[in-house]
């Protein structure tokens, strides 16, 4: 069973059909490891077609993105930062769901797509900053920030500085 419920009715529910495994929500790559581990048999262990403890010992490294997806990807957000990028942009590109995507990056980068995205705009703000005599609204549209307002407020938060600080630096 996986399920985001540990309730008591859940449970005894779970329990009357003598599961091998009981997983909660958000499931991980190690509890599903763990529940395989202990519901399998030997002989079932020996018939899966991957070895449970190999995948243990390499860290997961089967559910990073291949490394071709996620410099399509980077190259896409690199291109495209100045405009909306979602989740399911990024997803299409990499040929997944949404959802598989997003935990897979967050493997694959250390960061949340959304914070990366964030994180190359601010980067190309701060460039711009120090490059250049544009307007905060001038820098805030060519970053892909919805407003001047939101740019200032996401730069501040993030390099602990104003847009403005951060220019007579």
């Amino acid at each position: 069973f996986v399920t985001a419920r540990a309730d008591p009715e859940t449970v005894r529910r779970a329990s009357a059909v003598r599961p091998h495994g009981y997983i909660m929500r958000p499931v991980t790559d190690d509890a599903i490891f763990a529940a395989l581990s202990v519901a399998l048999t030997d002989e079932r262990k020996a018939a899966l077609p991957v070895d449970l403890a190999a995948l243990s010992e390499e860290s997961h490294s089967w559910t990073r993105l291949p490394a071709s997806t996620m410099s399509r990807v980077e190259d896409f957000i690199r291109k495209n930062f100045d405009s909306e990028i979602t989740l399911r942009m990024l997803a299409e590109i990499a040929g997944m769901s949404e959802s598989s995507f997003s935990r897979r990056f967050k493997i694959s980068a250390g960061i949340t797509p959304y914070q990366y995205v964030m994180r190359e705009r601010l980067e190309e703000a701060k460039r711009l900053l120090r490059d250049t005599e544009w307007s905060l609204v001038d820098i805030a549209v060519a970053t892909g920030f919805s407003s001047q307002s939101h740019f200032a407020t996401t730069f501040k938060k993030s390099v602990k500085l104003t847009p403005l600080q951060y220019r007579r630096l």
